[in-house]
């Protein structure tokens, strides 16, 4: 196994690091203010939400409390999953 196959290996969100950078040698630790902004800046929702991958209902909850929160309409709607909620209070359901 080469070392970016390890390196993206490790963690899902190191994943995230690994798809941004896959030169990246592991060396810093993953932070989340730092390298899941640049991840989700990075991303291409539109391409995401056409693929249909597993777990996209987890994101059609994010976009949809996102655009509820902002009060806009939703740029990606679509059924939500099961085990999410909406919560009140302005909490994300995806947030524990």
């Amino acid at each position: 196994m080469t070392g970016a196959h390890r390196t993206a290996s490790r963690h899902p969100k190191r994943y995230l690091k690994f798809l941004i950078d896959p030169d990246d040698a592991g060396r810093a630790a993953y932070k989340e203010s730092r390298d899941g902004v640049q991840a989700l800046q990075t991303l291409d929702w539109a391409q995401v939400f056409a693929y249909e991958p597993p777990g996209i209902a987890f994101a059609h909850a994010l976009f949809d409390d996102l655009a509820d929160a902002l009060g806009v309409e939703n740029p990606f709607p679509g059924t939500c999953h099961p085990l999410t909620t909406r919560r009140s209070g302005g909490t994300l359901r995806n947030v524990l």
